[in-house]
């Protein structure tokens, strides 16, 4: 390695630990892909993560930047969207969607968690109107529902009256739904008393949300908690 590639890796390492430990950044979002980039040229993602102790996901998300659209990146160099798990969320809508719920959210009308549960809804029905699936998030609100999307094995594509089953096992009937199933990818609607439900028996399970309920599916709701 050369003294300028050398200067070029050290200079974007520097300013990659100092810009993403911290909530007051110097570099916005953009910038700071921008250095991740110039530091991939050099080392692999496992180097990379090594060196700067931050783990292979976290990287991976400050570069989803690099899927948005102008417009929405725009608005990030004008400090605007500041937050990397929302500039992540924003990347997993498509690009006609991205700018204005990016908008909706620059207003305050959005936060991070609505923003998840858009991309649920959206990727459960992708012919919904972007303004349709914001308007349906808002309202849900007041009625205390809150989205879940996890993945299933092959052998269950087809089960639909069988996922049914077992997540009703677990959080009774009145209280899930399933909102989409499609190939290996499960949409579900819980109430508030399913949503305690499933954070509490996912932390006994040492696991997280969407593990547990692929977990629930699988196995038929047969889950050692100890």
């Amino acid at each position: 390695m050369t003294s300028d590639m050398s200067h070029e890796l050290q200079d974007a390492l520097a300013a990659i630990i100092a810009n993403t430990k911290r909530v007051n950044r110097r570099l916005n979002l953009i910038e700071i892909a921008r250095k991740i980039s110039i530091a991939r040229k050099y080392l692999s993602l496992n180097e990379l993560s090594e060196r700067i102790m931050l783990s292979k996901e976290m990287i991976r998300e400050f570069q989803k930047v690099n899927q948005l659209s102008s417009p929405v990146r725009l608005l990030i160099l004008r400090g605007k969207i500041r937050s990397v798990e929302i500039a992540n969320r924003l990347s997993r809508l498509p690009i006609a969607d991205q700018l204005y719920t990016a908008k909706e959210i620059v207003k305050g009308d959005l936060n991070s968690e609505d923003l998840r549960a858009i991309v649920s809804l959206k990727r459960s029905d992708p012919s919904l109107d972007i303004s349709s699936v914001i308007q349906r998030i808002k309202e849900s609100r007041n009625i205390k529902e809150f989205i879940a999307e996890f993945n299933i094995p092959k052998s269950l594509y087809i089960q639909q009256e069988l996922i049914n089953k077992r997540l009703e096992r677990i959080f009774g009937p009145n209280h899930v739904r399933l909102q989409s199933f499609q190939g290996g990818v499960v949409t579900i609607i819980l109430d508030s008393k399913a949503k305690e439900t499933l954070v509490k028996k996912a932390r006994d399970c040492g696991v997280t949300k969407r593990e547990y309920l692929q977990l629930v599916v699988s196995t038929a709701g047969k889950i050692n908690t100890k």
